[in-house]
C-alpha cells in the first residue's frame, strides 16, 4: 500500500509539539537550576517543579514525532490532550478562550477524514468503478426507414449497414 502524503496541518501540529517540547524543556531546566541556588524548601519544590516541567517537553517531543510519522497512538494523545486542554479552558476564566480556541480547532482538524486516514484511523479511499464511455447497445439497429445501422465497437456512434471504418473515429466495423 503507498504511504498516503502527511498533511500540512500535520505538520504545523508536529512542529508546534516540538517546540512546545523545546520551551518546557529550557523552563524546567531554568526552575531546576534556579531552586539548586536558593536552596532550602524552594529547592526541593521548585526542582520538582523543573522535573516535570522538563518531563511534559520530552512528552511533547514523543508526541510531535508521532504526529512526523503518522503513528496512530499519536492521533489518540494528541485528541485526548485537546479535550483536556478544552475542559481546562472552560474550567477557567474568560483568558482561556484563545486555549478553548485553539484546542477545539485542534479536535476538528484531527477528525477530519483525510488526516483520519493519514493515521490510520479510517479506510483508504477506493476508487469509483470505471464508467463505459458509452451505454453499450446491439450491434445493428434498424432506422425508421427500414435500413439496419451498424454501431461502432469504439465510440458508439451509428454508420450505415455497408460502412466498413466508423465514420466518427475510424475503427474497422465487423458487420
Amino acid at each position: 500500500m503507498a504511504r498516503l502524503v502527511r498533511p500540512t496541518g500535520v505538520i504545523i501540529l508536529a512542529l508546534l509539539a516540538a517546540l512546545e517540547g523545546f520551551i518546557l524543556i529550557i523552563v524546567g531546566l531554568f526552575l531546576a537550576a534556579l531552586a539548586g541556588v536558593l536552596g532550602g524548601l524552594l529547592f526541593a519544590v521548585g526542582g520538582s517543579i523543573g522535573g516535570l516541567f522538563i518531563l511534559f517537553g520530552i512528552m511533547n517531543f514523543v508526541v510531535a514525532y508521532g504526529y512526523w510519522n503518522g503513528s496512530g497512538w499519536a492521533w489518540i494523545v494528541g485528541l485526548i490532550l485537546a479535550i483536556i486542554g478544552v475542559i481546562r479552558a472552560l474550567l477557567s476564566s474568560w483568558t482561556g478562550l484563545i486555549s478553548l480556541l485553539t484546542n477545539g480547532l485542534i479536535i476538528y482538524y484531527l477528525t477530519r477524514p483525510h488526516v483520519q486516514r493519514f493515521f490510520g484511523k479510517a479506510p483508504a479511499l477506493t476508487p469509483p468503478p470505471p464508467t463505459p464511455s458509452f451505454v453499450p447497445s446491439p450491434p445493428s439497429t434498424p432506422t425508421s426507414q427500414g435500413r439496419t445501422r451498424i454501431r461502432c465497437p469504439k465510440c458508439g456512434s451509428l454508420n450505415e449497414e455497408d460502412a466498413k471504418f466508423c465514420k466518427t473515429c475510424g475503427t474497422k466495423l465487423v458487420p
